[in-house]
């Protein structure tokens, strides 16, 4: 608790204009426009730049945009964790991850930027660790939910397809057809919602070929790498033997090696002007401390 009062301390005393950092401006200018019927990737921010953030993402900060600050979502977001480790881990395994977690210069980086970045990727740790525990590894025993929680967190930001389809693909390859139809039915209606709520406001086609989140979301990388990227998970998922370190260790590495290509790709193009935001790293660090502790033999999971 003391350390979510430091949290939100952190946020409230931050002049986010003064940041080089506009991940909270983008969210909220986003949230601003979609409000008032406008078109949400048009709007700039205090860095004259765009939000990159799927609909679900801008859905998670319209709470918190009410309350006067989209940065209040990583004081939700550190909660959600200590709540969901504290529910379903014995209390020496839980304590272990949030120390290692509050050591990492990687998430304070995260809370004094006023980032929404990890607390994405922090939300979708717990709904893997609630799907895990609450279905005694069924998760698909309620396929309409599934698709409804899936859907709506592919549609947060684009990365967290990979730990998704690594945790849930093999399971779905297993399930009767019946039961697919029916996560896929809620998966892509929940999908084409989110996406048809946004796409009212858009003006013309022209405004959504160029302003749209993809654009943003994957102007590192050669389309290529994207696809294998999201490639990648379908393969490894039958690789999987339990949920505790082989799932976290591949989702560790899947979700890293997308940044590190981009990380190399553009240190060739452009050398030591090279102009890259190395927080994409800190993404995989929600699953990478469940390994190390693993490897002290605190078992997190």
């Amino acid at each position: 608790m003391l350390a979510a009062l430091v949290i939100l301390l952190i946020i409230c005393l931050t002049d986010g204009n003064s940041l080089n950092v506009d991940r909270w401006s983008a969210m909220h200018v986003a949230i601003k426009a979609w409000l008032n019927g406008e078109y949400p990737y048009t709007a700039v921010d205090h860095l004259h730049g765009r939000t990159s953030n799927f609909p679900g993402l801008l859905v998670l900060g319209i709470p918190f945009y009410i309350l006067g600050n989209v940065g209040y979502l990583e004081v939700f977001a550190f909660l959600l964790l200590a709540y969901m480790l504290n529910q379903y881990l014995p209390i020496k395994q839980s304590i272990s991850y949030m120390v290692l977690l509050l050591l990492s210069p990687a998430y304070w980086w995260e809370i004094f930027a006023i980032s929404d970045l990890f607390s994405n990727i922090i939300i979708v740790v717990c709904l893997i660790i609630l799907l895990k525990k609450h279905t005694r590894d069924q998760p698909f025993n309620s396929p309409y939910f599934l698709g409804i929680c899936t859907g709506f967190l592919f549609l947060t930001r684009g990365i967290v397809a990979i730990p998704l389809t690594l945790f849930l693909f093999k399971d779905f390859w297993r399930i009767p057809p019946v039961v697919k139809f029916k996560f896929i039915v809620a998966f892509l209606t929940t999908i084409a919602l989110l996406i048809f709520s946004v796409l009212i406001y858009c003006p013309n086609l022209n405004t959504l070929k160029f302003y749209n989140p993809l654009v943003l979301q994957t102007n590192y990388l050669p389309h290529y790498i994207h696809i294998i990227a999201l490639s990648l998970p379908f393969l490894f998922a039958f690789k999987i033997k339990d949920f505790g370190f082989d799932f976290f260790k591949y989702a560790t590495i899947l979700l890293l090696l997308p940044v590190i290509f981009s990380f190399i790709y553009r240190g060739f193009l452009y050398g030591v002007n090279l102009d890259f935001d190395l927080s994409y790293f800190s993404m995989a660090l929600p699953f990478a401390l469940v390994c190390i502790v693993q490897q002290y033999k605190v078992k997190p999971l």
